[in-house]
């Protein structure tokens, strides 16, 4: 055994009031008197431990009892570093050779301190994920680390197929699923991509735009509006909760931006968005519970949704007595969310 060890073991019977000496550390480790005692000597007076011996009991004390030896949490941080582990791999990067290497490492880590059993203590349950290919995800993160570009084929949800590059900025994990946000060198503009429709992609030669040059911009894009739908334009939804809906609206947040007001019927909140695709479901999934106030958008998109079910491609598209190609314009002007994501 190292000569840390005794000193942890030391430090751990000396804190607990069980007074060791020198022959404690000598039954446990099988060493010397002269090891233990400089086991002792070492613990005081280079690492400046606050011992004092009790002649009465014959074991060292601390004469105070804040002290605390250097990585003394080191179980507690190599969990920390399994849990992050574990997330990464729901979160689709088990296949990663570095993600592998780091698990074992960390498990036998884990075992060393007796704490093994503390990989398996943690539960992830996640539903409508998609699981991205290890191969794909790692092609990013290379054209992240030497700034190259990337080319691929992307599918919309419509179906119909594009061929992009982009200039790479983020990899953006949201709710179970991978994506990734960048210069779009046919659009000239920042789109939002979904690692899973993209297909046939590879890694350029040409270097990608540098993230510097974006970076706040991609701030205002991302954090801007709620949900994973991005765009410039935002306007403010307020939706009013009642009854049981009201104590699970104050214990979650939505948006970094989002208010929440008490009224006598309930609770409003208030939060940006630029399409009202995902905060409708959102709000679907509370029915009765929750009123959409504003805007009108999204208060007759949900009640299009709630009367007809999936209301289909032309779902945003308003029919208050002007013409259809009036109101598809209003549409895309308030939606905003581009083509990437789509």
């Amino acid at each position: 055994m190292s000569r840390m060890e005794r000193l942890y073991f030391f430090h751990r019977e000396t804190a607990a009031l069980r007074y060791p000496n020198s022959k404690t550390i000598m039954e446990r480790f099988e060493v010397s008197e002269a090891t233990a005692r400089r086991d002792i000597a070492y613990l005081r007076d280079f690492l400046l431990a606050p011992l004092a011996f009790d002649r009465r009991r014959r074991g060292w004390f601390y004469t105070t009892m804040d002290f605390q030896l250097p990585f003394e949490d080191v179980p507690q941080i190599v969990w920390f570093l399994g849990l992050l582990v574990k997330m990464a791999g729901e979160a689709g990067l088990s296949q990663l050779p570095e993600v592998k290497k780091l698990e074992d490492k960390l498990t036998k880590l884990l075992s060393a301190h007796g704490a093994g059993h503390l990989m398996e203590a943690i539960h992830f349950e996640k539903i409508e994920a998609s699981t991205p290919k290890s191969d794909l995800l790692k092609m990013f993160f290379e054209a992240l680390r030497h700034n190259r570009r990337v080319r691929f084929s992307y599918r919309k949800l419509t179906g119909e197929e594009s061929l992009r590059a982009i200039s790479p900025l983020k990899l953006v994990h949201y709710q179970w699923r991978w994506y990734v946000v960048g210069l779009c060198h046919l659009r000239n503009d920042l789109r939002l991509f979904s690692t899973a429709r993209m297909s046939r992609v590879e890694l350029l030669s040409e270097a990608s735009v540098p993230l510097r040059d974006y970076a706040a911009e991609l701030e205002r894009f991302l954090n801007a509006p709620f949900g994973i739908f991005k765009g410039a334009t935002t306007v403010t939804a307020r939706v009013l909760f009642r009854d049981e809906a009201v104590g699970l609206i104050k214990e979650q947040v939505w948006h970094k931006d989002q208010t929440v007001e008490d009224t006598p019927e309930g609770v409003i909140l208030s939060l940006p968005i630029s399409d009202v695709r995902e905060i409708a479901m959102k709000v679907l999934q509370y029915g009765k519970r929750a009123r959409v106030l504003e805007p009108e958008e999204l208060r007759q998109y949900v009640e299009r949704e709630a009367l007809y079910g999936p209301a289909g491609p032309n779902a945003l598209t308003i029919s208050s007595g002007t013409s259809k190609a009036v109101n598809r314009r209003r549409t895309r002007r308030f939606t905003g969310a581009g083509d990437g994501v789509r």
